[in-house]
């Protein structure tokens, strides 16, 4: 491409216009950026929160920071890599720890530079694809303050540069083909795809999407277009595979997770789709909305529905235009709803097939669909700026109420973003609120349990965090829904090769019980949680009664 024919096309971008234009667009794009982190900083006040799977990552790069490995470190002294997860978020914050910096503050720096770039990064690509500044700065204002991304960036976890990477990669990859050959821009795609899959394993969807934007998109001879795209997987899918193969030389698993034969798969499925259901549902309405909906649940179902057939005929709609236009350039604004629909279709995909086909559970919630939440509301932003634009030319009144409907939609999502982060502020998260600051179960460990004393627990990490030493981690939390009751932590021949039960057994094991784990029990096992512990715990001494967990060792037998 020559330069005068990039300096078209550049222009052609923004229909035309002027350099005002282009101005306006990066001017906004900053702008949201710094409000979306702003708003984030206030939700993050106390600092990032802290839940089980953040433990983990924060345990993990200290380990690695002090030359032990990305991993935890058990209670009899081995060694575990890291479970769940792959290693890149760990290894960032560990290389933060060696310049002397706070694992939680690091935390906190990188979810807001990470949230700074993606509000950045989509809010210019609605501007570029529409050709209009108003249409980028309202996507990322939108962004900005959004009640689901506010709450899902302002937790310790690797979903902000996960995400960060793998749109990173997409926007590269469709610049790439557009300026085809594109070779540098190719390349830090191929970097970006790799890294966001060694980040959170989720994002080996990027690549998947790279292979066959490629294929599609490219405007070379089909052995080139099918080669390139075969190089881009397989670079893109390196680093993962090869973490994926180191760990499961180490563990005998993928990514700590296995296999499971299940005889209602079609329950299963059901059960998926209902979790995406209540996903959508959050992201088009309040959850007091959805609460107080009541006999008109399946109305809101039918919205989830809708947006579902959106994503789907956009797919199929921009997919046919491109087939029926091969041999021209791709156009932006299709380049980005085709990647955009393919995104969506797959991610949702990959996430069924693990819930579905694999052990241990996933949690299905908002932060699980983030990746796929950023991709709809790009994709939103583009079909709303097209009618938009359309209405500048069809009269100033059309355009009015287009530019009010689009202002009023972006406050209300917005205000209850701020809201959300106030209330973060004030509340603080998981094992950051004052409830578990306040434990007294904790509390009482801490003078009960010496440096010999083995911990088991329902909650390990919150013992790992506060307590800053190794625990056994119960499995019966763990289990499948509708599996039989386990028998009494007292009965040896049930303990097997389960070392938090041998623990239990053993002079010096304590066993400590928050108040949730009588709710684990029930959503399990399908029965009354408070009845189901007493019998797991028939026959042990009971130590300590608190507010919010009691603490037993095997010995003389006390009811409780």
């Amino acid at each position: 491409m020559t330069d005068l024919e990039k300096k078209k096309t550049d222009a052609d971008l923004f229909g035309g216009a002027s350099i005002g234009n282009q101005v306006c667009l990066l001017f906004g794009c900053a702008v949201c950026a710094l409000v979306g982190a702003a708003i984030l900083r206030v939700s993050m006040a106390h600092g990032a929160g802290i839940g089980g799977d953040t433990v983990i990552y924060l345990e993990s790069a200290w380990n690695f920071a002090a030359g032990r490995g990305v991993g935890l470190i058990q209670p009899d002294d081995s060694f575990r890599l890291i479970p769940y997860f792959p290693p890149l978020y760990p290894g960032v914050l560990a290389v933060f720890s060696a310049f002397g910096v706070n694992l939680t503050d690091a935390a906190v720096w990188i979810n807001l530079i990470c949230f700074a770039l993606t509000v950045g990064l989509l809010s210019y690509a609605a501007g570029r694809a529409a050709g209009r500044w108003y249409v980028g700065t309202l996507t990322g204002l939108f962004l900005a303050g959004s009640p689901i991304l506010i709450p899902g960036y302002s937790w310790a976890m690797s979903e902000p540069l996960a995400n960060a990477l793998g749109l990173a990669a997409l926007w590269l990859l469709i610049r790439s083909i557009r300026n085809e050959p594109g070779r540098s821009e190719t390349f830090f795609s191929i970097v970006c795809a790799g890294l966001a899959g060694l980040t959170r394993y989720s994002m080996v969807i990027v690549p998947a999407v790279g292979f066959f934007m490629i294929v599609i998109l490219s405007r070379a001879p089909v052995r080139r277009r099918i080669g390139a795209a075969l190089i881009y997987l397989v670079g893109s899918m390196a680093p993962v595979t090869g973490w994926m193969a180191y760990d499961r030389a180490r563990t005998a698993t993928t990514a700590s997770r296995s296999f499971v034969e299940r005889s209602g798969m079609l329950a299963e499925i059901g059960r998926y789709l209902g979790q995406a259901d209540a996903v959508l549902q959050g992201w088009l309405l309040p959850e007091s909305w959805i609460a107080a909906a009541g006999r008109f649940g399946n109305f809101l179902t039918l919205l989830s529905l809708a947006l579902t057939a959106i994503v789907l005929i956009v797919f199929f709609a921009a997919l046919t235009v491109r087939l029926t236009r091969a041999e021209t350039k791709p156009d932006l604004r299709l380049s980005l709803l085709l990647t955009l629909t393919t995104f969506d279709l797959g991610y949702a995909a990959l996430i069924g097939a693990v819930s579905v086909l694999t052990y241990p559970p996933i949690t299905i919630g908002q932060r699980m669909f983030l990746p796929a939440y950023l991709a709809t509301v790009l994709l939103i932003a583009l079909l709303f700026g097209a009618d938009w634009i359309e209405s500048e030319r069809r009269g100033k009144v059309r355009f009015a109420l287009m530019t009010i409907a689009a202002l009023t939609v972006t406050a209300f999502f917005g205000l209850r973003g701020v809201r959300i982060a106030r209330q973060n502020a004030i509340a603080g998260f998981a094992f950051d609120a004052p409830s578990w600051r306040e434990s007294d179960t904790i509390a009482a460990l801490k003078t009960m349990a010496g440096d010999r004393t083995v911990l088991i627990s329902n909650e390990e990490t919150a013992l790992r965090l506060y307590l800053e030493r190794p625990v056994w981690q119960l499995k019966e939390i763990y289990a499948e829904a509708g599996d039989p009751l386990p028998k009494p932590y007292r009965d040896p021949d049930a303990a097997g090769a389960d070392p938090a039960r041998t623990a239990i057994l053993n002079d010096g094991g304590l066993l400590v019980l928050f108040d949730s784990f009588e709710d684990q029990l029930a959503d399990i096992y399908g029965a009354d949680g408070r009845r189901l512990a007493a019998q797991l715990t028939e026959g042990l001494e009971l130590l300590f009664d608190g507010d919010d967990g009691r603490i037993y060792r095997h010995g003389a037998s006390e009811s409780d």
